[in-house]
Parts: structure tokens; sequence; C-alpha cells
């Protein structure tokens, strides 16, 4: 539970001491909206497309743009470019390291 209480918060009538409330998240509301957000997701922007076509012919990128940019949007997309290989099959001896700071 969580314990209210502070200067501007005034117990019940006849009631001492704080008020105890059961908080319990719901879940599934972050999850089907997460999911619509994710699943909305099918097409890189023009921008996010021009940086893709500048950094595919490297073997090692470092991807840096401001939060929300779609950075590992663009980062799935050039691994599963590079998954599928020069005729679209997949590429087995590959290698991908794929790291985020959080």
């Amino acid at each position: 539970g969580v314990a209210i209480s502070g200067a501007n918060f005034r117990p019940p009538a006849g009631r001492a001491g704080p008020r105890t409330i059961t908080v319990e998240p719901d879940m599934s509301h972050f999850a089907k909206n997460f999911e619509h957000a994710i699943l909305a997701l099918d097409k890189l922007t023009t921008h996010q497309t021009e940086k893709m076509d500048e950094v595919v012919k490297y073997d090692h990128v470092h991807l840096k743009a401001p939060a929300g940019a779609g950075k590992t949007f663009v980062a799935l997309h050039l691994i599963l470019l590079a998954l599928s290989g020069p005729n679209g099959d997949l590429d087995r001896d590959i290698k991908i390291l794929f790291v985020v700071k959080n």
C-alpha cells in the first residue's frame, strides 16, 4: 500500500494517522498502447531512410540522435538488412552486436 501524508493532507474524521491506499497498476493498458505504437512503425521516415542509406555501406556504425528520433527502429532495419544477405537469404555467418545504453 501507499501511505498518504503531508502538510496539506488531513486524515478522515475519526482517524488519527495517514490513510493507506492500495495501488495496482494496470499493465494491460500500457501493453496495448505499446503494441499499437510498435506495429505502426512499418516504414522509415524520409530522414531515417536517408541516414540508413548513408550508414549501410560501413561495417561499423555508431548511430547517435536525440531521444525519439527512431535510432532503434533504424538499427532494427539495418540488422534485418544485414541478416538477409545479398540474395535475401538468411546469412548465418554474420555477427551483430547491438548495444543500448539506458
